[in-house]
């Protein structure tokens, strides 16, 4: 490492310490090792622009998740009557292990903490499973579960599976942890007014790193991330995260396809990302 470099690192350190504080719960763990790691890889010029936008990162840990889902759960009650009786819970995705099969865990486990006749009223299922009440007349509330809506992409692809069991039975709800307004109006003009949407956090468009509104970054840093981003993805559509979502939210558990690739993606022997996806 040149001397530059080391300077640069000795002088923030302070605020190295407080970020690990932040991350320190990610899945692959973090620590001031793994920062000044990541640090160094930009050229000693774009260090301070890399270390603002680590400052900037919208990090979601387990006791921040925990009291989204608390809240989450009480929308839920409240839009069903007060209980629990008649929800069924299912994730948007189908992968095993994903944030919103976590997250319907989630859920279950502070039901049955407040009662432990919970599992019996609400009942946990996979998108597979609706299918089956196709024909099923009696009043259900279906929560379809999502961590994060960075795009709408996921949500629109999805209903329209959906949609063709939905009867007038039934009423559909979205519960996601986190959802940007520009892709909740999006999904929303695509697929109408059902389902609605009920997000934990909702972030503006100007939210997103490169959006012109967004007063976070001078257009200096914003072009220098462009160009370590493009660097990392060379796959145009998603050279700014997913679809370019542009998004700096990052869950503990493991980072979205929505934020900035230069902070997820891993490219042998060229980059390491602070907060990989694969492990």
């Amino acid at each position: 490492m040149d001397r530059t470099k080391e300077q640069f690192l000795e002088r923030v350190r302070d605020d190295i310490t407080r970020l690990v504080e932040s991350f320190r719960t990610y899945i692959t763990g973090i620590d001031a090792a793994n920062i000044d790691s990541y640090l160094i890889q930009f050229d000693s010029e774009h260090m301070a622009t890399a270390m603002h936008m680590l400052q900037e990162i919208d990090f979601y840990d387990g006791p921040r998740v925990i009291e989204l889902t608390r809240h989450l759960s009480n929308e839920i009650q409240v839009r069903n009557g007060g209980t629990f009786k008649g929800v069924h819970l299912c994730p948007m995705t189908t992968e095993s292990g994903d944030s919103a099969d976590w997250m319907q865990g989630l859920i279950r486990n502070l039901e049955r903490n407040r009662d432990q006749t919970a599992l019996r009223r609400g009942m946990l299922r996979s998108i597979y499973d609706l299918g089956g009440l196709e024909d099923n007349t009696d009043s259900k509330l279906i929560v379809l579960l999502d961590h994060f809506i960075g795009t709408g992409d996921t949500v629109i692809k999805k209903w329209g599976s959906i949609r063709q069991w939905q009867n007038d039975s039934h009423e559909y709800v979205i519960v996601v942890l986190v959802a940007y307004e520009d892709a909740i109006e999006r999904i929303r003009e695509e697929v109408g007014t059902m389902p609605d949407i009920i997000a934990g956090v909702t972030l503006p468009a100007e939210a997103r790193a490169f959006h012109t509104n967004n007063n976070h970054f001078s257009d200096i840093e914003k072009k220098t991330l462009k160009q370590y981003c493009e660097m990392v993805e060379r796959n145009q559509k998603h050279q700014y995260g997913y679809n370019n979502s542009q998004s700096l939210v990052v869950f503990h558990t493991k980072s979205p396809n929505n934020t900035l690739p230069v902070l997820h993606k891993k490219v042998q022997d060229v980059w390491m990302p602070l907060f990989p996806r694969h492990f």
